[in-house]
């Protein structure tokens, strides 16, 4: 049946035709948006938090910002009228109204505004489009630059799976490469682009096979615009198209997106019942209507079909994987989201900071363990209905119904083979952007959403005529007011989006910054960000952590704060602030130990933001452990003597941290280890014994390296007689420490050192103690702590020849392998080995090791035992005391410094008389040292005292001397020997300095 040419069209193809100036221009133009596709797609920055989110933005901003400067001169000086889009124009503005209304009425105006921005820029593009493309020629050009961009894009995408990526990423490793598959962005990005490549791809192709035979002579009636002649058979466009195409599945695979699938399939299917129903009827309207309706009832029939047959084999009408699971538990927050605020919704762009308060069950557990988020529904139309209500949704989902009518009014009016091809592609397009957009969020990606804007303004220039001369008052500027609107407005709205782009710029450098504990310079750049876009709430809370780490806790507050106003629901920044003012809860009980209630007053005022977070997330586990130790703290200070009704308050404060920190481990939290620990404290103040000891063998089962757990758990079987249950753990955690894959050596080593201890002091079966010490000993002999428990035993039961196996076998190990030995152990070898005379060396070695070692408590713990052990066994060998002077002096200074005076002062007391002239002052002043923490003050400042007279040149002892003085309490003599100090013109600036903070903490 011959069909009519459908009035609708009559003013595709240009019917009135372009002046020569003005086709080049509108050339220049669209060549404009072929740069923009390929710059759009391919577009990345990697040292950004977002490397192809942000940029991608950018561009698009700044392409609408240029091309309608662009178009307004054009248009104001050459006489050319605005065309008003016909067919999606009014669809379009009526979204954009409503969206900016429903920004206005945002409770985050800021947030919604750069929402509203990207799709006013988008809309710009859309139309500026629909003013210089005319016909399906220019359409199809701009439709293989897409398909060119999006081949570059895939190839890079497959370089990155292979492990060929060219360019230089700092780390290969991290989520943010990892889930950059390509230049779109990651997976979701770039499967919501590859269909409508794919799409792209098909059309083109169908329309070479046209042009190839021979069909496509009535394409287009201007010569200059025709699509290229198919003359020459041998071209290549269809190889490149067929390996584009290729590329564009094999991507589309490697994505693993499903709901891609499901598109294109829905398009095909569109295109089979087009098929058969423009067979049957002939009027286009008629037709399109026809193949939608029975879309519709298709698309029901199939999803019903599906979830019967997923109810009968899996027994559940949906799929119940965890990626679908969580978008089906998005979809059920949403709705009550939109049920909530049916008519303006929430704001644009708020869905993911607001949607927390509305998360279901499996959503709050799934943010508890993952601490991920939904940034998107992964439904369209739900989101736009969150964004801007039930018209907004509404507005859009007629665009995509009208686009898919359009192109099958399109396929079925008479025309040339390319034309109705068009109409095919346009209609497969919308409605794979549609079925696509109800498993995703298309709409918000600037790859996809920028192509569904810029085709459907190109496809909006075909109805549109080709130049329309312009009213006699358009040569005045301000004659049109919607040029000054957009001269003003939309430098407005980009400027918004570079901001965001610079404060993420400095965001990552905060972070690499920040792993490279290079705090001060992560502080700067988070806070030049935060000047950018100080609606960005993630950037506040940084800095807020930053302080934390600095020890700035009201600084920390006051950026957390920051954080919490832009985003009340963040439920990081509420944790985040929760702590700081735990913080600064506790240096106030420990600054004003009296000032009870004003302690208790911070203290409620951190539970107030922990409470909060529990409230967003019932499932979380650090919630529960901060609001355990709240109460804890909360305890210890109602509990102080004087306090009212003490023990009753304490205990229900105790009662409250035990309730909160055992929820905390039941919900799996990753420090279960340190909470079991605490724990176990607050049973103990609450006298259950019995519990303490469960969560202490918990603590240890957790984290069985850590030997800080073991001493813990053998203080306190030591202090409740309740041995029986850390052997058992014990022993429970050899077990199955020996029965893994890989054995950990270090959680084994320490966990024989624990076993030792238990049969030593709980069973006194030396023999026991002695196996297990040295097998952990030599297990992990590479570690200074253990070899710090072992000579700790050694010493306390005088187990000398035990002592020089374990560093007979340790040294012959290491002499076989080539390594070197410990320094301490191999000195010790060589003390023991040695002459009497052997220790002077020993000493001198042990003395310069603690020297190099600023943490004197870490230093007394790997050097202590062979400072102790060498002073027993310079006891033992009886030598002459000036044959071995020098280790009586380096032993005894290395016992004084590391706190061990009862041991020390008696080989200095020995080093006095044959020690040299040089060594004389610094002995002084160690005896001193020693003699007044051993609280003998009278000694003390007789020795300081007579060390001073004797070298009143050597300020070290004068230095001495005035500290002890001070420290024994005789402050006026201290601070004339300070004010002598002062005045010595050999002192330095800083020494001065420090004199001066002394003399006046007097």
């Amino acid at each position: 049946m011959r069909q009519k040419r459908s009035p609708h069209l009559a003013g595709i193809s240009g019917v009135t035709q372009l002046k020569p100036k003005h086709t080049r221009l509108e050339r220049v133009f669209r060549s404009a948006f072929h740069v923009f596709v390929v710059a759009l797609v391919l577009a990345m920055w990697p040292r950004i938090t977002d490397p192809t989110g942000n940029v991608k933005w950018l561009i698009v901003h700044w392409t609408a910002l240029l091309l309608a400067f662009g178009w307004i001169l054009y248009g104001w000086r050459l006489g050319v009228r605005l065309k008003f889009p016909r067919v999606f124009g009014g669809l379009w503005a009526a979204f954009l109204a409503v969206y900016f209304l429903a920004a206005v009425l945002s409770p985050f105006f800021n947030i919604s505004l750069l929402e509203f921005a990207n799709f006013f820029s988008l809309f710009v593009i859309y139309f500026v489009a629909a003013q210089v493309f005319h016909t399906e020629a220019q359409v199809a050009r701009l439709l293989g630059t897409v398909c060119f961009a999006a081949a570059l894009s895939s190839c890079y995408g497959m370089a990155q799976k292979l492990g060929w990526d060219p360019f230089p990423w700092q780390d290969r490793e991290t989520d943010v490469y990892l889930n950059l598959p390509a230049t779109y962005g990651n997976p979701n990005f770039a499967a919501h682009t590859l269909i409508l490549a794919i799409i792209f791809a098909l059309y083109l192709l169908a329309v070479w096979r046209f042009e190839r035979r021979g069909d496509a002579a009535e394409t287009l009636p201007d010569a200059t615009d025709a699509v290229p002649s198919a003359a020459s058979k041998a071209s290549v466009r269809p190889v490149l198209l067929g390996l584009g195409l290729g590329l564009f599945v094999l991507h589309l695979f490697f994505t693993e997106q499903r709901a891609g699938l499901i598109a294109l399939a829905a398009a095909g299917v569109l295109l089979l019942v087009a098929r058969l129903v423009g067979a049957r009827i002939s009027r286009p309207g008629w037709g399109a209507a026809a193949t939608l309706a029975l879309m519709v009832v298709l698309g029901l029939g199939v999803v019903g079909g599906a979830t019967l047959v997923s109810q009968r084999i899996t027994g559940s009408p949906l799929p119940l994987d965890t990626s679908i699971l969580i978008r089906y538990q998005s979809y059920v927050s949403g709705t009550e989201m939109l049920r909530e605020k049916p008519l303006f919704g929430h704001g644009p762009g708020v869905y993911a900071m607001s949607y927390p308060k509305y998360w279901t069950p499996i959503e709050q557990q799934w943010f508890a363990q993952e601490r991920m988020m939904n940034a998107h529904v992964h439904n369209d139309l739900i989101e736009l209905t969150i964004d801007g209500g039930f018209l907004v949704a509404g507005i859009y989902l007629t665009v995509l119904v009208v686009g898919m009518a359009y192109g099958l009014v399109l396929a079925f009016s008479p025309g040339a083979p390319p034309r109705k091809l068009l109409g095919y592609a346009a209609a497969s397009f919308f409605c794979a952007f549609f079925v696509d957009g109800l498993f995703g969020f298309n709409l918000r990606v600037p790859v996809s959403a920028s192509l569904l804007f810029l085709f459907s303004g190109a496809l909006e220039g075909l109805w549109l005529p080709a130049f329309v001369p312009a009213s006699a008052d358009n040569r005045t500027f301000i004659s049109k007011p919607w040029r000054v609107a957009a001269v003003f407005a939309l430098p407005i709205l980009v400027s918004l989006q570079t901001r965001v782009f610079l404060s993420e710029l400095h965001h990552f450098r905060g972070i690499v910054r920040l792993n490279q504990n290079d705090f001060a310079g992560a502080q700067a750049d988070f806070r030049k960000g935060a000047k950018h876009a100080p609606w960005n709430w993630e950037l506040a809370r940084r800095e807020g952590l930053v302080a934390l780490q600095q020890g700035h806790v009201r600084e920390a507050i006051i950026h957390l704060q920051r954080s919490l106003m832009e985003n009340p629901y963040y439920v990081l920044s509420l944790l985040a602030q929760a702590h700081a003012r735990l913080m600064l809860a506790q240096q106030q009980t420990e600054e004003h130990p009296d000032e009870v209630e004003k302690s208790l007053t911070m203290l409620e005022e951190a539970k107030v933001f922990a409470d909060r977070a529990l409230d967003i997330s019932p499932l979380d586990p650090g919630a529960e452990d901060l609001l355990g130790r709240i109460a804890s703290i909360g305890a210890i200070v109602v509990g102080r003597p004087g306090t009212p009704e003490a023990a009753a308050r304490a205990a229900e404060y105790w009662q409250d941290a035990e309730k909160h920190l055992a929820r905390a481990v039941e919900l799996q939290a990753d420090n279960s280890d340190e909470i079991y620990r605490m724990l176990a404290k607050v049973r103990v103040a609450l006298e259950d014994a019995p519990g303490a000891e469960e969560a202490l063998s918990h603590a240890v089962e957790s984290a069985p390296s850590r030997p800080e757990l073991w001493e813990e758990f053998m203080a306190f079987a030591r202090q409740f007689k309740r041995y029986d249950r850390v052997r058992s753990t014990l022993k429970v955690q050899l077990s199955r420490l020996d029965r893994a894959e890989k054995p950990d050596v270090e959680a084994i080593a320490t966990t024989y050192l624990g076993l030792g201890r238990v049969e030593e002091e709980g069973y006194g079966d030396l023999e026991k103690a002695d196996a297990a010490m040295i097998h952990a000993v030599l297990l992990a002999s590479w570690r200074p702590d253990i070899w710090g428990h072992f000579g700790d035993y050694i010493v306390r039961q005088h187990r000398l020849s035990l002592l020089e196996d374990a560093v007979r076998q340790y040294m012959s190990a290491k002499q076989e392998q080539g390594q070197a030995p410990l320094p301490q152990v191999a000195l010790l070898s060589e003390a023991l080995a040695g002459p009497p005379e052997a220790l002077n060396d020993a000493g001198t070695k042990l003395l310069g090791l603690l020297q190099t070692q600023p943490d004197l408590k870490f230093a007394a713990s790997v050097y202590g035992w062979v400072a102790r052990l060498l002073a027993e066994h310079l006891e033992q060998t009886g030598a002459v005391p000036s044959a071995v002077c020098t280790a009586y002096y380096s032993l005894g200074v290395v016992l004084n410094r590391i706190e061990d005076q009862e041991r020390a002062l008696p080989l200095l007391a020995a080093a006095a008389p044959c020690v040299t002239a040089e060594q004389q002052p610094l002995l002084a002043v160690h005896r001193g040292d020693a003699l007044i923490r051993l609280e003998r003050p009278t000694e003390a400042i007789g020795v300081l005292r007579a060390a001073a007279q004797a070298y009143p040149q050597n300020l070290d002892v004068r230095w001495a001397f005035a500290q002890g003085l001070a420290r024994v309490g005789l402050k006026e003599e201290a601070r004339a020997a300070y004010e002598e100090l002062i005045k010595e013109p050999f002192l330095d600036p800083r020494g001065q300095s420090i004199l001066q903070q002394e003399l006046e903490q007097l």
